[in-house]
């Protein structure tokens, strides 16, 4: 789970007066309580909360109550649900930072005790509010959206997660220029994402998702490849190779396991046709008799294999040319550790490609 600034005593913390009425103090006042609270608890308990909504199924640590964390996540919960009752009806502006903050801390709660249903409603409140504030495409919903997919993992909601993960993207790509590091992340993340669906069965749109996936990674190659020179653009086109190669690997697999009949033609599985032999008559007269007769049509039984195994070599053709331009990417320039852990990749998606042969005689 992603962290966003969530405060196990955030609510104790903060002054009476502003669960009795926000309207009662300045805003920036608020604020600046609500910032020293947060960073005074994070700073003590971050890391035990961090820990166990990243982990709620691992074993203890050693000297954590997770009882203690329940009932105190409990009772932040009832606090920042007054806390945020007091900002709705005091405020002039409902959709104002501190509320939106208020949301994001109540949410968090709502994790910790594993009511992910009601953790996503107000993170959409949360979503809402930045919407309102800063516009339907403003880069601070990212964070949210995060927290969304995460929620919606937790839920095995995989429609949502799909959605959040294309918002997310959306959003980045309208943000950030062609070649920027945060847009080329984004959409791998997507992509990943959708090769994680198929691989794991999690939606029946398979195909499609893997198609996209391709068109999406290559289009932003090609628009990637126009642009002139800078740092890092050979990690990128990298990124989107192997990213491409790995879409048409699982397009390779579904080929494989799809049955030769969605491969077949319209024409006939037989046809008719005339066989003649010569006979000899006892007078020695010599004649032919001919009779009509229903024969196979071959080419009807061998085109769908040959039409499926076109279409597997075409697609192992273009994983091998986009592990190679990988490759090619990755001997420019570029940061090394990012082109460290991409050869790693391009080793493991190889010996992927190599057992996709020889397992299936290809």
């Amino acid at each position: 789970m992603k962290s966003h600034n969530v405060a196990i005593f955030l609510a104790a913390c903060l002054p009476g007066w502003i669960v009795a009425g926000a309207a009662h103090a300045q805003e920036q006042d608020l604020a600046d309580e609500l910032a020293a609270a947060v960073a005074l608890v994070e700073k003590v308990l971050g890391p035990i909360e961090q820990y166990a909504k990243a982990n709620p199924e691992s074993e203890p640590l050693p000297d954590i109550d997770y009882e203690a964390i329940r009932l105190q996540a409990q009772a932040d919960r009832t606090r920042y649900e007054q806390v945020i009752t007091g900002l709705e009806l005091d405020s002039v502006d409902s959709y104002n930072p501190i509320l939106t903050e208020a949301y994001l801390n109540l949410a968090g709660k709502l994790e910790v005790l594993g009511m992910y249903e009601e953790a996503g409603a107000v993170y959409d409140k949360a979503l809402q509010s930045i919407r309102i504030n800063n516009g339907l495409n403003s880069i601070e919903q990212i964070p949210i959206l995060e927290e969304l997919q995460e929620n919606s993992i937790a839920m095995q909601d995989w429609e949502k997660v799909d959605r959040f993960s294309n918002l997310a993207f959306h959003i980045t790509r309208r943000n950030f220029p062609i070649g920027d590091e945060r847009r080329v992340r984004a959409l791998d993340d997507l992509g990943q994402w959708k090769l994680r669906a198929v691989r794991d069965e999690l939606t029946d749109r398979y195909q499609l998702f893997v198609r996209d996936t391709i068109t999406m990674y290559s289009s932003e190659r090609e628009l990637l490849e126009a642009m002139p020179e800078y740092d890092n653009k050979g990690i990128h086109l990298a990124i989107l190779h192997l990213g491409e190669a790995k879409a048409r690997l699982a397009i390779a697999q579904q080929i494989l396991d799809r049955p030769l009949r969605d491969f077949g033609t319209s024409g006939q599985q037989s046809y008719t046709t005339q066989v003649c032999r010569t006979v000899v008559l006892p007078n020695g007269k010599v004649i032919q008799e001919c009779q009509t007769v229903e024969m196979p049509n071959i080419d009807y039984y061998l085109n769908p294999s040959v039409r499926k195994n076109q279409e597997i070599s075409s697609n192992l053709l273009d994983i091998r040319r986009s592990i190679g331009d990988a490759y090619v990417q990755l001997q420019k320039e570029g940061d090394l550790a990012q082109r460290s852990a991409l050869l790693v990749e391009m080793q493991d998606l190889t010996n992927a490609y190599n057992t996709f042969i020889t397992e299936n005689s290809l």
